[in-house]
């Protein structure tokens, strides 16, 4: 994600350490069950609302959910998809979800 963001002059953030510090503050770390230190939550932002969101929160800790905004610009928005979709694929297995699914564990998919 970084690669790519810097390639096409996006911001990236990588607020990981950050998610996983407030899970353990408020005691989700008991609740989940697991080491929020593996905690994963990036960003893509750029102008006009275009984005992207990983996390794992609510998914198995080798499991990452992304999430896409448009903004104004539904073109570059779909080339930016596109492209990070076919660089993430080069080393592990994407699965697309539709929208009105919503992201949830892959079956099958062992850590």
């Amino acid at each position: 994600m970084r690669s790519v963001a810097r390639s096409e002059n996006l911001q990236f953030i990588d607020n990981s350490a950050q998610q996983a510090q407030d899970l353990k503050d408020v005691g989700a770390d008991k609740a989940l069950k697991r080491d929020v230190s593996r905690a994963i939550d990036l960003h893509i932002e750029g102008e006009s609302g275009l984005g992207v969101t990983a996390g794992n929160l609510g998914l198995p800790p080798y499991q990452v959910g992304l999430g896409f905004t448009e903004g104004r610009d539904p073109a570059k928005a779909h080339r930016l998809a596109n492209r990070l979709i076919s660089s993430l694929s080069q080393h592990w297995t994407v699965q697309r979800v539709p929208s009105s699914q919503g992201i949830l564990p892959m079956k099958g998919c062992g850590g």
